[in-house]
């Protein structure tokens, strides 16, 4: 399998996986005091946001592999 077709799955796998994070998670609030400050978080929230991160460095990974191939196509052969 190529390796955009690879990131084509992981994209797919992370949008799969936040939907379904959305249709199961509940949306109550958890809260925590953190170093004396009460802090409110959503799981939901927290899980989704986690998941745009690890989709973000997927997809900055994949464009650093197109630029790197494409750099390699550009410089003359040896």
């Amino acid at each position: 399998m190529s390796i955009g077709k690879k990131y084509g799955v992981a994209m797919f796998a992370f949008a799969l996986l936040g939907l379904l994070s959305w249709l199961t998670l509940s949306d109550a609030p958890m809260r925590d005091t953190l170093l004396g400050v009460e802090v409110e978080i959503r799981f939901r929230t927290a899980t989704l946001t986690f998941l745009g991160l690890l989709a973000s460095l997927t997809a900055i990974s994949s464009w650093r592999n197109w630029l790197n191939e494409r750099r390699e196509q550009a410089s003359p052969q040896d």
